[in-house]
């Protein structure tokens, strides 16, 4: 016999995006609630390098854009589907959307530090 263990998030259960800086010797984290979606840490608030920039790359504005857009369209995908009753028209949802994910990478002792905005 074959088992299989799936994880899956609803839409709903997304409170935070996390950023983990990829310089080797930091790995520092920045966790942005959804409330505050609206302030995208823009560098490491521990070694202070830069996760994307204007002046260096042309598409890096793009890469703020698109992470924007990701946050609103999982806002008005929840706001959909809490409010189905009481919306009419095109905003219609007649499923449930989850995220299927991956088990925990990293062991315990090797958990980054994570640092809190």
């Amino acid at each position: 016999m074959t088992r299989e263990n799936r994880q899956f998030i609803s839409l709903d259960e997304i409170v935070a995006l996390n950023f983990e800086c990829t310089d080797k010797t930091c790995h520092a984290r920045a966790t942005v609630p959804s409330k505050a979606w609206d302030k995208l840490p823009r560098k490491c608030p521990s070694c202070g390098i830069e996760w994307w920039s204007d002046k260096t790359h042309k598409d890096s504005a793009s890469v703020e854009n698109t992470i924007h857009a990701l946050q609103k369209s999982i806002l008005r995908l929840v706001y959909i589907a809490e409010n189905q009753e009481r919306l009419t028209g095109d905003a219609h949802l007649g499923c449930n959307i989850s995220l299927e994910i991956n088990g925990d990478k990293n062991s315990e002792e090797e958990q980054p530090k994570k640092l809190e905005l």
